[in-house]
């Protein structure tokens, strides 16, 4: 009787060859999940930083919470730490700063924001128009007289300007300056010109404006073509002119009073000073 050989093939073996043809007949086994979970687990976006403002003005020698209603806020670890670096800020001093926000998740992912701080002297409330014009007023009634021609009316505004106000261009003329620009208030430049007896061309330009208009002249600001600098133009005697009361640093006998595109040239130098573009205002006296 012949006895036949069983190959006996192991349990674990058999299980594996199963499984092998259930993952190539039905897909991966799985494969893709642990894939998905393992993409899923990675973090690639930062935290979003909230409740920084742009701006914020503080007063020279005040306070303020940098850190009021700052927030930051990860989708994979939820609220997260906002750090704040205002080590640059001086609030004892004016001038431009930068606070800088960070925050950062588990996964090392980064956020930042910048906030541009201005310490000032100025609290950004604007000068009182009727207030200004009664100061104007009272300076008017001191210099002009109803028997005054134009050109001497003109000329005891160009001088009273040039006596009591002198030129200065630190950080807080400028940023009356650049406000006054910006928002069109000549009030408050003229404002601040009449009580620190100081500015810039622009407090010079808009106590003239000031001025000029009360004694009666007819007149318009006129701007240099490369920015920062402002004058007027003025009608005396049905002529236009130019009427620049902002002294000179490097010419202080230099004076710009009625004066036509031909005089004003001779000033332009090398750094083209008086250079404006003469179709955007009416025409000049000419010689």
């Amino acid at each position: 009787m012949k006895r036949r050989n069983r190959r006996i093939i192991p349990v674990g073996r058999t299980l594996s060859v199963l499984l092998a043809l259930c993952c190539f007949v039905f897909g991966s086994c799985g494969a893709g999940e642990t894939a998905d979970a393992e993409t899923e687990a990675k973090d690639y976006a930062a935290p979003i930083i909230k409740g920084v403002p742009s701006e914020l003005r503080i007063p020279v020698g005040g306070e303020a919470d940098l850190m009021e209603g700052v927030s930051a806020h990860d989708t994979v670890d939820g609220d997260v730490d906002v750090e704040l670096d205002d080590s640059e800020l001086r609030t004892d001093k004016p001038g431009h700063y930068q606070v800088r926000y960070t925050a950062k998740d588990r996964a090392g992912n980064k956020a930042e924001k910048t906030l541009f701080v201005t310490v000032s002297n100025w609290d950004g409330v604007p000068a009182d128009p009727a207030a200004v014009d009664g100061m104007i007023g009272e300076i008017a009634g001191s210099i002009l007289t109803d028997a005054m021609s134009e050109r001497e009316r003109a000329e005891a505004v160009y001088d009273w300007i040039s006596e009591h106000i002198r030129y200065r261009a630190d950080f807080e003329t400028l940023e009356y300056m650049s406000e006054g620009i910006k928002t069109g208030d000549h009030a408050t430049a003229a404002y601040f010109g009449l009580t620190k007896g100081y500015g810039a061309c622009w407090t010079f330009y808009t106590v003239s404006e000031l001025l000029l208009t009360r004694a009666g002249l007819e007149n318009r600001m006129i701007r240099r073509s490369t920015p920062s600098h402002y004058w007027n133009l003025v009608r005396v005697d049905g002529e236009w002119f130019h009427f620049d009361t902002t002294p000179s640093i490097t010419d202080p006998d230099r004076r710009v009073f009625l004066l036509t595109d031909a005089e004003l040239a001779e000033y332009n130098g090398e750094d083209g000073y008086y250079v404006f573009d003469p179709s955007l205002y009416p025409p000049r006296h000419e010689d």
